[in-house]
């Protein structure tokens, strides 16, 4: 109802840049809309209501006739908007003009129709939980981990935020978690021989879906634990493992729990690859470069 009077606020942070420029007067940090905690979620709680909040929306938009043609849609680099307009207060019921209310607990528009982006409302620091942590995971880098690798690396950025007294970006947080649990990105280091780094390479790069040991098919996570104890001589104890596919690149990725001949303890690995067999190879490989007792002794 009204006159629209043709405002376009849907890139609100180019606006803002704008007016910071020619005013040279910052915007405050929790200025409403503009400000860099508007839409900012700091506190576990808080994102964990939001984060069901929007699954309760994409569930509701699944259910609506040909998928999601309204609202939002599912995605591994976040939820784009298709179309309507954003609701008000979380709890009102007028319905959108997609036939939606904007139901999500603490933001109070949708952030995507003043441009803010799913990275921009959680922010991670020592009160944040797994619940940020997994949204920032799947949303920047397509990656679901398990339960109890997530708790892991909760506990993880919590002391680190605890003790440089800061909040991380999402960009750090991706950083943060590929440097912890994907060590095959430092193979070319002094921990392994030459050799094993040379057996390694050929190992990985000559992966393919399919293994046969005699007559028996083996499964991704079992062959590539066999080529890659193989390749190092050891003997790898897997406690826990899962996998998926990542829907932006149709990529394979592995999370895997494991120790080293049940020597000291058990690490997490993280892989990605082409086919389930090498996404395993390389979390395997990630979680035994992780076990540095093993590998003070492996060169």
């Amino acid at each position: 109802h009204g006159i629209d009077p043709g405002i376009n606020f849907s890139d609100l942070p180019a606006i803002r840049r704008v007016v910071e420029e020619i005013t040279q007067i910052p915007v405050h940090p929790r200025a409403p809309y503009a400000g860099d905690f508007a839409f900012l979620a700091l506190s576990g709680a808080h994102q964990d209501a939001i984060r069901k909040g929007f699954a309760r929306r994409e569930d509701e938009n699944s259910a609506l006739p040909n998928g999601a043609a309204n609202g939002y849609t599912n995605g591994c680099d976040g939820m784009q908007k298709n179309s309507g307009r954003s609701g008000a207060q979380y709890g009102h019921t007028e319905p959108m003009l997609d036939g939606q209310a904007w139901r999500v607990p603490y933001l109070p528009l949708d952030p995507a129709d003043v441009g803010i982006t799913q990275a921009d409302i959680i922010g991670i620091n020592s009160q944040s939980g797994k619940s940020g942590i997994l949204w920032i995971l799947r949303h920047s880098l397509g990656l679901i981990p398990p339960k109890n690798l997530a708790i892991e690396f909760s506990r993880f950025i919590k002391d680190r935020s605890a003790k440089l007294n800061r909040q991380f970006l999402a960009d750090e947080i991706c950083e943060l978690f590929l440097d912890q649990y994907c060590e095959q990105r430092h193979l070319n280091n002094e921990s392994l021989s030459r050799q094993k780094i040379d057996a390694l390479d050929q190992t990985i790069n000559g992966l393919t879906p399919g293994h046969c040991q005699g007559e028996k098919m083996l499964n991704g996570l079992d062959a590539a634990q066999e080529e890659i104890a193989l390749a190092l001589g050891v003997q790898i104890r897997c406690l826990e493992h899962s996998s998926h596919v990542i829907d932006k690149t149709k990529s394979l990725a592995a999370f895997v729990e494991c120790a080293v001949e049940d020597k000291g303890e058990s690490h997490w690995g993280v892989g990605i690859g082409p086919n389930l067999r090498a996404a395993y190879a390389l979390s395997l490989l990630s979680s035994v470069m992780a076990n540095e007792k093993w590998l003070n002794g492996s060169t």
